[in-house]
């Protein structure tokens, strides 16, 4: 595992807002999104609710700070300290990519394989994905267990951009490069996440939708639908389990869920209308609009809510 020097902490205000212009750079590569043909839509009456791996979260400023402060103080060090990245679980079962100190308190993973006291955002959505379609009229239900991303060798976990990369090449690809078993006999909506990540005061999540023919693996609709909120204030919503968080990404979701399945044509605005409020969303300090993302470009169609 490679060992580095812990620099100063970047400027929380000067990182977003070069992200921010990272993503105006790439506007014109924006993600494909493909919606059904009124047809389409209207033969579809049930789906399988599929949930791909999720991505580590990712928090800045680092983790590290809070439960080492003295790597806060770099510049004023006589000697210098040094950090390693490495995936580790806070308590909750929530997995984190972040830097960890000599004698750090966090133990070490070295393997991203869930284990069955993990956090898997993934799964809460989709359960939230088949309870909106239900209360939308479509017949649905989850596949059991987490499709995995191919993210290849174990020993680049740790990289953040190595499971952004991941998340969007499958977004991106008309067919799967993962099997899907021939006893699916719906189609199947797989939903996956990225840009998974606590920024200062603000929490984010982006959800990549897409419905897909079971036997041809053939992409009918996709969807790239991103959100932010400063509801739970960031790192500290991750206290006491997580708890605070996890609802959170749970509101997120919910609406993301919502529009997505809008904007590949699945429902109208008035169909699904009531979701929201039997779900509990956000609707105050919430912000639901067009984020840029460095890899998947800006979405166009995401809801300015």
């Amino acid at each position: 595992m490679t060992t580095r020097l812990f620099f100063r902490r970047r400027s929380p205000v000067g990182f977003g807002v070069f992200i921010l212009l990272l993503g105006l750079l790439l506007e014109g590569c924006q993600s494909t999104q493909l919606k059904l043909s009124p047809q389409s839509a209207l033969s579809l009456t049930a789906l399988t609710v599929v949930a791909m791996e999720p991505p580590p979260l990712e928090v800045t400023p680092d983790l590290l700070e809070t439960r080492m402060p003295v790597y806060r103080h770099f510049d004023n060090m006589a000697l210098p300290a040094y950090s390693q990245p490495a995936l580790y679980r806070l308590p909750g079962g929530i997995l984190i990519s972040g830097e960890t100190g000599a004698s750090d308190s966090v133990p070490q993973l070295q393997s991203s394989v869930k284990s069955s006291s993990d956090w898997i955002p993934t799964l809460d959505l989709a359960a939230q994905a088949e309870q909106i379609l239900q209360n939308g009229g479509m017949s649905a239900c989850i596949r059991p267990g987490v499709m995995p991303l191919q993210t290849g060798t174990e020993k680049r976990i740790t990289s953040t951009g190595f499971w952004r990369d991941a998340a969007t090449m499958w977004y991106e690809q008309d067919r799967p490069n993962i099997a899907l078993t021939t006893r699916e006999i719906e189609p199947i909506l797989m939903l996956g996440i990225t840009d998974f990540r606590i920024f200062a005061n603000q929490t984010s999540l982006r959800l990549l939708m897409k419905i897909v023919d079971p036997v041809s693996g053939r992409v009918l609709a996709k969807t790239s639908q991103a959100a932010y909120s400063t509801e739970a204030q960031g790192q500290n919503s991750l206290a006491n389990g997580g708890i605070a968080f996890k609802v959170l990404i749970g509101k997120l979701g919910a609406r993301l869920i919502e529009q997505g399945l809008r904007d590949m044509g699945l429902f109208s605005s008035t169909a699904l209308k009531s979701v929201s409020n039997d779900l509990g969303v956000v609707q105050n300090r919430t912000r639901y609009r067009d984020i840029p993302s460095p890899l998947l470009g800006r979405n166009t169609n995401a809801d300015n809510g």
